[in-house]
């Protein structure tokens, strides 16, 4: 556990990392009140930075505005599994993955990720990553207390959850589960998740779609589906259809394609 001592002015701006920091066989980092840290990481970290790092625990660093940047792709995406974010008020992103430049696509082995009282949180995903990151592994998403946030995926994010087991959403400005993309073909898109078996939404007065345009979702292993105090309460229905792909954009929040 780490607490910053800094007071002085100048000291706001840099990481928390600088760029002589390695740390190699690093597996779990806390960092707790680091009440005048804006960054963590340095852009330009050695070679083989904190490539062992699995877990990654922020809590109560009010000044800080993101978690990892762009320039995080090469070293820690690759290894982190388990992510938690508590009580940091100027976080406005956790992924901030515009203008990546990847030769090849990275899967990231995060497996939980866990967001609780970010009162200044727009984004997970600044960006849709459109392939070049993505979060196979991902098991279990739970985002608390974030009245700013507007959506928790982007469209290849949502897409790519195949071990996902556990969504849970509470309290926050939620207004859909998925991000709308930017294609502007009509084709319904097709949002499978063939681990996911227990769904929690409370406390979410915006919400409305899962996703805005057309779709086709696939729950075969729901089980626990717990919607409670939100806005669309009383238009939640949980449709079987035959697979139709032309439901209309104002469907109900759950369309179920095979339960």
């Amino acid at each position: 556990m780490v607490k910053s001592k800094s007071t002085n002015e100048a000291d706001d701006a840099q990481p928390f990392f600088n760029e002589q920091v390695a740390f190699p066989s690093l597996e779990s980092i806390i960092l707790y009140g680091l009440r005048n840290t804006k960054i963590i990481w340095h852009n330009q970290l050695p070679q083989g930075s904190f490539c062992k790092l699995k877990e990654l625990d922020v809590r109560d660093c009010e000044n800080l505005m993101t978690i990892f940047t762009k320039d995080m792709v090469g070293s820690i995406f690759k290894s982190i599994e388990k992510l938690a974010i508590y009580s940091c008020a100027s976080v406005e992103e956790v992924f901030k993955v515009g203008e990546i430049n990847l030769k090849e696509p990275v899967q990231t082995p995060l497996r939980n990720l866990r967001i609780n009282s970010l009162p200044s949180l727009k984004h997970v995903w600044n960006e849709d990553p459109r392939g070049i990151l993505t979060f196979h592994n991902m098991e279990s998403v739970i985002v608390c207390d974030c009245p700013s946030i507007k959506n928790v995926f982007p469209v290849s994010i949502a897409q790519g959850l195949k071990q996902l087991q556990k969504l849970q959403i509470e309290g926050c400005g939620v207004e859909e589960i998925v991000a709308m993309g930017c294609e502007g073909t009509e084709a319904a898109l097709k949002f499978v998740f063939p681990q996911l078996s227990n769904i929690r939404l409370t406390r979410l007065q915006r919400l409305r779609y899962f996703y805005p345009r057309k779709h086709i979702t696939l729950w075969p292993e729901l089980k626990n589906l717990n919607v409670f105090d939100c806005g669309c309460a009383d238009e939640v229905e949980i449709r079987n259809g035959q697979g139709r792909p032309d439901f209309p954009v104002g469907q109900p929040l759950f369309s179920m394609e095979e339960v």
